[in-house]
């Protein structure tokens, strides 16, 4: 996967073009993650615990983690990676609870909850999503990526509303 991450509301921009002041085709901040780049995925916590479970190697960090990778930026109060047997140094599923924030560049993402499924091929966000790039804001409560067709959804299924505030850019 190209670098087709990391650039609106969560970047976020995500596909909406310029109706949501967001460039097209792009897929949410986790691109620092999938990426195609060399860059190493450096991942700081206060405890990493490691297990196995069916031959799935399964690494939990917790306390105050922040992973980097370019200039994406993962914090959250614990990463739990899920590694397939055989996958070397990709994994399959990555999760992160509490306090969850990403950033790249301009943009942000936060939540609850994150989790990226590579069989699937989906990001889902949830719990109070808040989106941003620079002034551009999206907030609900379940945010969902489609990686393959880079189409996503935000949802409020509480309330029924999701909220969006675009800020117009200079003009000369």
């Amino acid at each position: 996967m190209k670098r087709t991450v990391a650039r609106a509301v969560l970047a976020l921009s995500l596909g909406l073009a310029a109706t949501v002041a967001l460039p097209q085709g792009t897929t949410p901040m986790f691109g620092g993650v999938l990426d195609d780049t060399n860059d190493p995925l450096d991942i700081r916590s206060l405890v990493l615990e490691r297990s196995t479970a069916n031959g799935t190697q399964i690494f939990l960090f917790t306390g105050a983690v922040v992973a980097v990778r370019g200039d994406m930026e993962i914090r959250a109060d614990s990463l739990r990676i899920t590694v397939p047997e055989g996958g070397a140094n990709s994994f399959d599923r990555l999760e992160a609870t509490g306090n969850v924030v990403v950033t790249s560049g301009t943009q942000r993402a936060s939540a609850a909850r994150a989790v990226m499924d590579m069989a699937r091929q989906t990001i889902t966000m949830t719990g109070n999503v808040r989106l941003s790039d620079g002034a551009n804001e999206m907030n609900g409560e379940t945010f969902t990526v489609d990686l393959e067709t880079g189409t996503w959804r935000l949802e409020a299924p509480a309330t029924g509303r999701v909220q969006t505030v675009i800020t117009p850019g200079t003009r000369n």
